[in-house]
Order: C-alpha cells, then structure tokens, then sequence
C-alpha cells in the first residue's frame, strides 16, 4: 500500500488540471476535425442524458465511464502524442483521476447536484474546442479539474466520507 500526503493529492490534481488545460488548448487552436468533433460532442450528450435525471436515480458507473472516456478523448484532441502521453501518467498519481471522488459521496445531496456543474463545464470546453477559443478552453479545463479538489475537501472534512474512498490513506506530511 502506498501512502500519500494531502498535498500529493493536491498536486496531482492540479498537474492534471494544467496537462488537460494544455490539451484543450492545443485543440483549440491546432482545430479538430469535423468527425473527431462530432464524437466528443455525441459524447457530451450521452453525459447530459446521465446528468439530467433525478440525483438519486441517476447511474453513476455511467456517468464515471463517460466522463473517463471525456477526459481520455481530451488528451487525443489535442493532437500531440506528449500530451496525450503525459495525462495518461497523471491519471496513474493518486486520486487525480476525474472521478477519485465520486463513489464516496453519492449519498451527498449538494455534491450529486455539483455533477451539473462540471457536465456545464463539459459543454463549455466542447464549445471552446469547437469555437477554437485557445484561452477560454484552457482555463474552463483547468477550472474543470478544480472539481476534484474541491471534492477532496468536501471529503476531508467528513470522516465517514474518507472512508467510503477506496485506497485513500493520507499521511501527515
């Protein structure tokens, strides 16, 4: 078992934050062809129909697949094989992943509705993308990526939520 402090949480969150800012950016302004649009857009769609039903009813395992493939078909948009390479290895640091969080708190009311605003920053990075809005889609990505920091707050402060994250042994540090 590996142990890991709150700031090698923090830290890497925040790398995947700028390494998936990069990618949105580089797609931005590199463009993405109209097909490759099209599947990500489609993608953010099946995420809206996730999204858009009732909290306590909504299929999380679903939304936890879309969203990876999201955040996996980010780095290939960007069209640089570096990139794409180094947010594969960000996702492997702990819990920088886009969903680290998310098993622990389905019970939460506030934080299954915080689902609508990161499904809201999806739409806005696709926009971006679409648009070839560099900027914008840099910092609504590395926005984006904030979520999991807050979430990690949210759990920290609650220690029946810590425990319900599989593998989260954080040590002094």
């Amino acid at each position: 078992m590996r142990l890991f402090t709150e700031a090698d949480v923090i830290d890497a969150i925040e790398l995947r934050g700028v390494l998936e800012g990069t990618a949105a950016r580089l797609a931005a302004e590199r463009g993405v062809s109209p097909a490759k649009l099209a599947i990500f857009k489609a993608l953010v769609r099946q995420l809206d129909d996730v999204v858009a039903v009732p909290p306590e009813t909504m299929d999380l395992d679903a939304y936890i697949a879309l969203n990876a493939e999201f955040h996996e078909m980010l780095g290939t948009l960007s069209g640089s094989r570096i990139v794409q390479r180094e947010i594969e290895r960000v996702m492997h640091l702990p819990f920088a992943g886009p969903s680290a969080f998310l098993n622990a708190q389905t019970s939460v009311p506030a934080f299954r509705a915080s689902l609508g605003v990161g499904q809201a920053q999806h739409r806005a990075i696709t926009l971006a993308i679409e648009m070839r809005e560099g900027s914008r889609a840099e910092a609504v990505t590395r926005e984006h990526a904030r979520l999991a920091r807050i979430n990690l707050d949210f759990v920290m402060k609650d220690k029946d939520l810590i425990e319900r994250v599989p593998g989260l042994v954080l040590v002094a540090g």
